[in-house]
């Protein structure tokens, strides 16, 4: 996930971890241990993705330039719902 990437203007980016919004806790920002709680399609290129962090709730949308294929993506990201972010991190994704 953390090779994941996407073009900002003329400069690429990390697309991993997108940046979440809500009512940040202070920690939550930089902590890994944020646990997915959830994965939706947004559009036909982006997935929008909750998080839970002591029982408060944020979203964030995961943009990146292909491959790998969205349906990968969203996949691998369904098969560790409940898992930390940090660790979602580090999975590969299977094409």
């Amino acid at each position: 996930m953390r090779d994941l990437t996407r073009r900002a203007g003329a400069r690429i980016v990390p697309a991993w971890p997108p940046r979440w919004t809500g009512s940040f806790h202070p920690r939550a920002a930089l902590a890994g241990d944020a646990v997915l709680a959830s994965v939706t399609p947004a559009n036909n290129t982006d997935l929008r993705l909750t998080i839970k962090f002591d029982t408060i709730e944020y979203s964030g949308i995961l943009k990146w330039d292909r491959p790998p294929a969205l349906d990968a993506v969203e996949s691998l990201l369904k098969a560790n719902l409940g898992r930390e972010i940090g660790a979602i991190g580090y999975l590969d994704i299977v094409a």
